[in-house]
């Protein structure tokens, strides 16, 4: 069973054109998933805290290292201390 038959994405990238290259590759890739996109660290953690409180996790994260606002690290770090991961 391919464990991304149904499943959710979250994109984190601050580059419009970075975000609609993967979300095109992820729409190619024929996966049925629903994919979320947010351009920086803290619009993520928002997101985060949602899917936590509403019980809808995040398969998958594919997360921008170098961005404004809160990096990839920061955010990385945020999660770890809030135990969203």
């Amino acid at each position: 069973m391919n464990i991304f038959s149904q499943g959710n994405i979250l994109l984190v990238e601050d580059s419009t054109t970075d975000a609609d290259i993967a979300m095109m590759s992820i729409r190619k890739s024929g996966l049925r998933v629903s994919t979320e996109w947010v351009s920086n660290g803290l619009e993520a953690l928002t997101y985060l805290r949602q899917a936590k409180e509403f019980d809808t996790p995040v398969d998958l994260m594919i997360l921008d290292l170098k961005m404004p606002l809160m990096n990839g690290w920061e955010l990385l770090g945020q999660m770890k201390e809030e135990e969203l991961i």
